[in-house]
């Protein structure tokens, strides 16, 4: 692992070289680093089955919705918690492009991300 990992979420692996010159790749592993964020950081983007949404301090969210791209709601998770870290499972959805809204108490965020 590197000294200085950056905010969010850091990608690793090993490659193993074997005596003969042959070499595989470990599978990849994801650490999360959310220490002095600056904004919310949803991830992985594209995603396959789990969208994680990371807030830079723990706050309060009431739900997520996520919508197509012609507007028609896909999901929506009630949330009502105050963290940092949220997930959502979205193995269900179709590949494509979606918009997720995130809504606080006091406001409503919009985020694009791609489901492969």
């Amino acid at each position: 692992m590197q000294a200085n990992p950056v905010n969010g979420f850091n990608y690793y692996r090993i490659k193993q070289i074997d005596n003969n010159g042959s070499f595989k790749y470990s599978v990849v592993v994801t650490i999360l680093k959310k220490d002095n964020l600056l904004q919310t950081i949803v991830a992985p983007n594209p995603v396959k089955d789990v969208l994680n949404i990371v807030e830079p301090k723990s706050i309060f969210i009431t739900t997520a919705e996520i919508y197509s791209t012609t507007g028609q709601l896909m999901l929506r998770k009630i949330i009502n918690t105050e963290s940092q870290v949220y997930s959502l499972q979205v193995q269900q959805l179709p590949s494509a492009t979606y918009i997720l809204k995130v809504n606080y108490k006091a406001e409503t965020k919009s985020y694009p991300f791609i489901k492969n």
